[in-house]
């Protein structure tokens, strides 16, 4: 029997820059894993990671650490990493072509006000048919509870795409 438990899925709204995923982090799991699949976009853009609060509102104004591997396959790898205050945690190429981008993200500790909230992802996508990676790690650097995730563009808006997340138990 597999230990992910399938918590949501939801599609991608076509249009929108800004997608957010909300109640989809209890006290019932540590880990969770989410999936993103066949996304497309109008345009070549970067898409980024923040989280969703409590509230429902997205943080913006806390501090998020990251550092990311970017994989090209025309040119040398190329590394990121930074402190930065409202763009979150990711920082990968999304193409407008249509053979879609997906990445899997594990989200650490999301409710646990004790403790920073942790992620770790890994992408492929294809920008301008270029053939792009990433794989990298964020934190955001405040013991807010999180209860959810959005995820956004920084120049387009998403054409489709699926979003699933689901919780990881442990079996002791």
């Amino acid at each position: 029997m597999s230990n992910l438990r399938l918590i949501n899925e939801t599609e991608i709204i076509s249009g929108v820059s800004s997608f957010s995923v909300t109640d989809i982090f209890t006290d019932d799991f540590d880990i969770y894993k989410i999936v993103l699949s066949n996304v497309s976009t109008g345009a070549n853009s970067i898409l980024q990671y923040r989280f969703v609060n409590s509230a429902g509102s997205v943080i913006t104004s806390s501090s998020y650490s990251r550092a990311n591997l970017n994989l090209r396959d025309s040119s040398a790898f190329a590394e990121y990493y930074n402190n930065i205050t409202n763009a979150g945690f990711g920082f990968e190429s999304v193409g407008a072509s249509g053979e879609g981008y997906s990445s899997v993200v594990y989200i650490f500790n999301p409710t646990n006000t004790s403790s920073y909230t942790f992620a770790l992802y890994q992408a492929m996508g294809i920008t301008s048919a270029l053939v792009r990676g990433n794989k990298g790690i964020g934190v955001l650097l405040d013991t807010t509870n999180i209860k959810g995730i959005n995820i956004y563009l920084n120049t387009s808006t998403f054409t489709s795409g699926f979003i699933r997340t689901y919780g990881l138990r442990v079996d002791s």
